[in-house]
């Protein structure tokens, strides 16, 4: 089967039928182009898509967008006769050229998520399945028409005190739907990281789910049974709620950030009530609060990175959790930078990495699976 053209990519973005990985060739490649063409573009329908792209983007993307119509134009006019294949060619040139190799090797991430039953069995899960995925203790696991994976209670169901299943990512892995609990709550993956949890709260007098790694939650508020989610050393408790949870093993910091409603967050004997745009980060059994963008934090549950005034460190760790790639930093005063940037996290890793180096004082190069992250001598 022949690739798509770009022409046919736009239309299609226009209509909203694109799959992830068509909309990350659009969006991504809006927000990467040189500075050099000063074109312009007449074509009715290829305003339209982009216009479709601008509102899709976060606030400053859009005004960047704007901004680089005349540049847009040309390029797409002329990505338009060399086609879909042309694209991955036709790119600003990179005094690294390793980078622009390691596209063929290294890709972003996919959607697939491994539910473990309490029975020991491991169903993968991947985009375009429905139906139901098994049966345990009276409890119905399936997929709502692709939208959730759903636990539903029988009439006559079994004790499920004691029966609990794990939803888990890899490495360069997000689940490809969201998890419904069985009360209504739903629980947003992002990659290598998992939650544990009972297939039914029946009974029970608090509703406690275990998370490793980085998840997004919106809680079906229940003042007389607490929804708690435990991590390795933060407790976050709703009070009717939407909330990002930041909790990986290999980072003593842990984050709590409220989106909508309030949460209760205890780390040690310290506890705190979140508002709207708060984050609770505790690190070596202390507890403090910080105002954060909350565009910035969920961008991942968008299909963003989206970074404002970060250390390279934690960006690079992001990208090592997608792309599932090693990073040295040869220059540990690096660690601290600060950037920020905005992309899709379908981008090619090329592309991605030349935007970093474009807008600060770093290098990459790649080795194999490695990243090497230095400073660049002008």
């Amino acid at each position: 089967m022949s690739k798509p053209t770009l022409k046919e990519i736009l239309l299609k973005y226009q209509a909203g039928e694109c799959t992830e990985e068509e909309k990350a060739i659009v969006e991504t490649f809006y927000l990467q182009l040189t500075e050099d063409n000063e074109q312009t573009l007449s074509d009715a329908q290829l305003i339209a898509a982009v216009e479709r792209v601008g509102t899709r983007l976060p606030v400053q993307q859009r005004a960047k967008l704007v901004k680089l119509w005349p540049r847009i134009a040309a390029a797409v006019a002329l990505l338009m006769t060399i086609g879909i294949t042309g694209y991955i060619v036709f790119k600003p040139k990179s005094q690294n050229s390793q980078i622009a190799q390691a596209q063929k090797t290294i890709v972003p991430g996919r959607n697939q998520a491994t539910l473990t039953l309490a029975n020991g069995q491991k169903i993968i899960l991947t985009k375009g399945m429905s139906g139901q995925l098994a049966q345990q203790a009276g409890v119905s696991i399936g997929l709502n028409n692709q939208d959730a994976i759903t636990y539903s209670t029988a009439s006559s169901m079994g004790d499920t005190s004691t029966v609990y299943n794990t939803l888990a990512t890899g490495i360069g892995e997000q689940s490809p739907y969201p998890l419904e609990l069985s009360d209504g709550t739903k629980v947003w993956l992002n990659a290598s990281s998992s939650i544990k949890f009972p297939v039914s709260f029946a009974g029970k007098k608090q509703r406690n789910v275990t998370l490793t790694g980085e998840a997004y939650f919106s809680v079906t508020h229940n003042e007389n049974i607490p929804f708690k989610v435990i991590t390795h050393n933060l407790i976050t408790e709703d009070i009717g709620t939407d909330f990002n949870i930041e909790a990986y093993d290999d980072i003593d910091a842990a984050k709590t950030t409220l989106i909508l409603g309030a949460v209760k967050v205890t780390a040690g004997s310290k506890t705190i009530l979140l508002k709207p745009g708060q984050q609770a980060i505790t690190d070596n059994g202390g507890l403090q609060i910080d105002d954060v963008n909350i565009e910035d934090v969920i961008a991942w549950k968008n299909g963003y990175f989206q970074f404002e005034d970060e250390t390279l460190e934690n960006i690079m760790r992001s990208i090592s959790r997608w792309y599932n790639v090693q990073i040295i930093f040869t220059d540990n005063r690096l660690k601290t930078a600060r950037y920020g940037f905005v992309s899709t996290r379908f981008a090619n890793i090329s592309m991605l990495l030349k935007q970093i180096e474009d807008s600060g004082n770093v290098r990459f190069k790649l080795d194999g699976n490695t990243i090497l992250v230095s400073r660049k001598y002008k």
